[in-house]
């Protein structure tokens, strides 16, 4: 065989293993079986529960135990990678030969990882078989036919004493030695291309086995991710990394949500992109292929974004100006849309109809998560939001607050308390009943949150007695906050029967000091300036005098 031929062979052989069935083997330096891929428990004519934590020998035929045990020695001595030829006994009693790649790796842990990348070449050892006899049976002949024309040559010499002759009958015989060799070469020729035929096919086969993988692992990280947290920021940055890693063509992301009070899409999270003004992007109008996929419940393969002006971008960004294809799966709960789960690339036609399906799947499991996570942030909501007046309550009062309290120690920034209580509020009670009582209470609260900031926190602390956090605020500018609180609250309008019930409070005014060692001493201050208040007649300010 010449050495293009050879070439040629090597470079078929080594196409054939890593067309055969097989798949990976992951073991830690001792050789004991941590994960493996479906195929791979194919291969093994066992299930996949079973392999974990089985030793990798139990599969090695007994000729083999030798080489396999001086294999670990080495991976554990050295990064390279190896090559392997063995065969596998399997519980059925058959013998498969087998080609291992075997590669090493560090875990998360910092501990070896073994990564054995086997393949049944049963296939590629019978062509390997049959090429050889082949090849024996075609030398033989071929020797046969020399000896027969050798003998047919001294003969005819020795007979007529021609010589031209005896060359016509040897270039006679070789030219017929020369037609069957060529008849027996044609006739492998078409079993090989049979063969790469039947090797295609599987290959075939095998690719949409992987596909129908890939989507059930999708659905199992989506799972996960629903199992790991009900916290919804998090989450969605889960969700987004769990969809780029089950759709390798996607090079960025985002999750959009439409939210309650405007019912507009919101970007909640990205991956992929640089650009901080992405977090404020929109489209505006019904243009882009998020809004498309929301507003026709329907997910989006898109192949060039540039073809169609409905959801081609021409604003300022670069990376969102670079995307040339996206996929787009609406996130639907029945019939309600949620928002949207994009994934984009900078090539045309990344993305296939397999993707697609994939993110439809994956999308339909991160929807029921994020709905999850919306009504757990509704409870903690309703567990710190006063009923009646919709400020926090003096559970979740307390938490902000210590938290403010914390953060005023740690940065020295300033921090002043309001307190408030109603006046009179039990003889409102006792004459107009408690119906009106809360009407009272409603519109307290009301003037409280129209003339205070976002920052500051609002609480119902209990009955009548509200208090408020002014954060990064002085004592003075607190005084006041307050004193225009009393006046819009004497203002407020609470009528019994055509006729107004008279509102007023009394306000006491505190700020953090150094001897204050807590939220509780901070009310404590601003109760006691409020009880002042109270004693001097109710309707006033008065500020701690400490």
């Amino acid at each position: 065989m010449s050495p293009k031929a050879a070439e040629d062979e090597a470079a078929r052989s080594v196409r054939l293993i890593y067309h055969s069935p097989g798949g990976g083997i992951t073991t830690d330096s001792s050789g004991t079986i941590q994960e493996a891929e479906p195929s791979a428990a194919v291969l093994l004519h066992t299930s996949l529960q079973r392999l974990p934590g089985k030793p990798l020998s139990t599969f090695i035929h007994a000729r083999h135990h030798e080489d396999y045990q001086f294999l670990l020695t080495l991976l554990t001595e050295s990064e390279l990678a190896y090559e392997w030829e063995a065969s596998l006994h399997l519980r059925s009693g058959k013998v498969i030969p087998v080609h291992f790649v075997i590669t090493t790796q560090l875990s998360s842990d910092k501990r070896l990882q073994i990564r054995w990348l086997v393949h049944d070449i049963s296939e590629q050892v019978r062509v390997r078989l049959a090429n050889d006899r082949i090849h024996a049976d075609l030398k033989r002949q071929y020797q046969e036919r020399t000896n027969e024309f050798i003998q047919r040559s001294q003969q005819l010499a020795f007979e007529t004493g021609g010589r031209k002759r005896a060359e016509e009958a040897l270039h006679k015989a070789r030219e017929e030695l020369e037609s069957r060799v060529s008849e027996r070469t044609a006739e492998l020729a078409v079993a090989n291309q049979r063969l790469q035929t039947e090797l295609v096919e599987r290959k075939r086969a095998e690719t949409a086995a992987a596909q129908r993988a890939r989507e059930f692992s999708a659905l199992h990280i989506a799972t996960a991710v629903l199992l790991t947290t009900l916290e919804l920021e998090p989450l969605l940055g889960q969700i987004l990394d769990a969809a780029t890693s089950a759709i390798p063509a996607a090079e960025k992301g985002t999750l959009h949500l439409i939210a309650k009070d405007t019912g507009q899409l919101e970007m909640r999270a990205y991956i992929g992109y640089a650009d901080p003004r992405i977090r404020k992007f929109a489209i505006p109008g019904s243009r882009g292929y998020v809004v498309k996929a929301v507003q026709n419940h329907a997910p989006q393969l898109i192949h060039n974004v540039q073809t169609d002006p409905l959801v081609r971008y021409e604003g300022q960004i670069p990376e969102v100006r670079a995307i040339r294809s996206a996929v787009v799966a609406p996130l639907l709960l029945e019939q309600e849309v949620l928002g949207a789960l994009s994934l984009e690339a900078s090539a045309k036609s990344a993305f296939t109809v397999d993707d697609l399906r994939v993110l439809v799947s994956f999308a339909a499991t991160a929807t029921a998560a994020i709905r999850n996570a919306q009504l757990h942030a509704e409870m903690q909501k309703l567990a710190i939001t006063d009923a009646l007046t919709g400020l926090y309550n003096r559970r979740g009062f307390f938490e902000l607050g210590r938290h403010e309290i914390e953060r005023t120690r740690r940065f020295g920034h300033p921090l002043s308390i309001i307190f408030i209580d109603v006046d009179n509020f039990k003889h409102i009670n006792d004459t107009f009943g408690h119906h009106i009582g809360d009407r009272v209470l409603k519109a307290v609260a009301d003037c409280l949150n129209t003339n205070t900031r976002d920052v500051d926190i609002l609480g119902r602390y209990g009955g009548d007695e509200f208090a408020i956090l002014l954060p990064e605020t002085d004592l003075p500018v607190a005084v006041n906050v307050a004193e225009r609180l009393r006046l819009q609250v004497s203002g407020a309008s609470v009528t019994v029967d055509g006729s107004p019930v008279d509102v007023s409070v009394s306000i006491g005014v505190s700020k953090v000091m150094e001897d204050i060692n807590g939220l509780e001493a901070l009310l404590k201050r601003a109760d006691a300036a409020m009880y002042a208040a109270k004693q001097a007649g109710g309707n006033c300010v008065i500020t701690d005098p400490r």
